[in-house]
């Protein structure tokens, strides 16, 4: 049994080295687990030190993956509906009818295909100011804003983000709509890297949604919200099922954070995000 907690442990803290390993990046995914088994070390274990080196790990890795699940306010700014379609999505009429209903200033769309882009004709009449990145004919990334773009929308050239610049209410804002592969095994090495740099050309407040194939507590995510000067907005909920394993893998993000609704998968197999964010990170 300690053996087998011992493994764990080594495993909980193999995932803090995303930085410097993709692997652990992925296996990020079953830190929760790691975490779990690792407890029962400080029981199990006599000596001080074994007991100290594993709370400690327990305690580093419980700082990570509560707080991305608690409740944050409403934020006033920007109200954003994310939602990665699904390239088969027969159903979105229905969808825009939901995305309607939400009321929201800008909707961010992610597996915009050939098939189903037929929704970005269906919010033209509320959101007649779009940009779609198309990568191939089931991976599009698209923004529609009730506001008007304000510069020319962006693309970075293999699948990751779609950028569009609107004014909110005389606030320059970037709306970003992301995809990324998994971190391992993965290719998506090129995307990380063409993403990293999109977000250092942006000025301005930054408003990040979409499909970021990754858990809340990952190196990709810290990464992404350093340089985009962004806060998580919570609460983070599962998004997505892999088998029966539920994943919270859809993020919004915005410099002052914000409150998150799930909303129904409406023909797809992820959840949309419904996001109420703030523009300001309050630092002033």
């Amino acid at each position: 049994m300690r053996i087998f907690i011992l493994l764990a442990a080594a495993f909980l803290g193999f995932t803090f080295l995303g930085a410097i390993s993709r692997p652990a990046d992925a296996i990020a995914l079953l830190r929760p687990i790691f975490t779990a088994i690792a407890f029962f070390g400080v029981f199990a274990f006599t000596h001080w030190a074994a007991k100290g080196l594993i709370a400690a790990l327990v305690l580093a890795s419980l700082l990570t993956l509560v707080p991305p699940f608690l409740g944050q306010q409403a934020g006033g700014d920007l109200r954003l509906y994310s939602k990665n379609l699904l390239p088969s999505n027969t159903r979105i009429t229905a969808l825009a009818e939901d995305i309607f209903d939400a009321d929201v200033d800008a909707v961010l769309l992610q597996e915009v295909s050939v098939q189903n882009d037929a929704i970005l004709e269906l919010l033209r009449p509320q959101f007649r100011h779009q940009h779609l990145c198309r990568f191939s004919n089931w991976s599009g990334i698209a923004i529609a804003s009730k506001q008007p773009l304000t510069a020319p929308g962006k693309c970075t050239d293999t699948r990751a983000m779609a950028a569009a610049k609107i004014d909110l209410n005389g606030r320059p804002v970037w709306l970003v709509s992301t995809h990324i592969h998994w971190p391992w095994p993965a290719p998506s090495e090129k995307a990380e890297a063409e993403a990293h740099a999109l977000l250092a050309e942006l000025d301005g407040p930054i408003a990040i949604a979409g499909d970021f194939n990754t858990l809340p507590w990952t190196h990709r995510l810290h990464k992404i919200r350093a340089l985009s000067g962004t806060k998580l907005a919570g609460p983070v909920r599962a998004s997505f099922h892999l088998r029966a394993l539920p994943l919270p893998i859809d993020f919004a993000l915005s410099p002052g954070g914000g409150q998150v609704e799930i909303r129904g998968k409406i023909g797809s197999d992820h959840a949309g995000l419904l996001a109420s964010l703030t523009l300001s990170d309050g630092a002033q």
